[in-house]
């Protein structure tokens, strides 16, 4: 009984860390906005330390700095922007998938699909 006990615990505790671990999003990628002028090739650069995120995207309209967290596969971060119109933050959600992440641009009056996918 104590053995079958012991066994159990032993499962549990190899499953357990295996399902909570968090994506590695530091490093390059190239990212792609649907924007409705037509897709927006970037790419972004990311550090992580634990669950927190921060990095810089770059497009042909200049850097942009973003932050956020990671929890699970569950990437979210956010950026702010000077324009005609004055500021705004938009938020960035995406699901990351090993060299592949995509997810949902919102710049408060709608939202873009984007894409990543690490650099070969």
């Amino acid at each position: 009984m104590k053995t079958l006990l012991l066994s159990l615990v032993a499962v549990v505790f190899t499953i357990v860390p295996a399902a909570a671990q968090t994506a590695d999003v530091s490093g390059a990628w190239e990212m792609t906005f649907e924007t409705p002028q037509g897709p927006l090739p970037a790419s972004m650069s990311l550090k992580q330390k634990g669950t927190e995120v921060e990095g810089v995207i770059s497009s042909p309209q200049g850097e942009i700095p973003v932050k956020g967290t990671i929890e699970g596969n569950n990437l979210a971060m956010s950026m702010d922007i000077s324009g005609p119109n004055g500021s705004m933050t938009i938020t960035l959600k995406a699901e990351v998938a090993g060299a592949a992440m995509k997810g949902e641009a919102d710049y408060g009056q709608g939202t873009a699909l984007f894409y990543g996918k690490r650099p070969q």
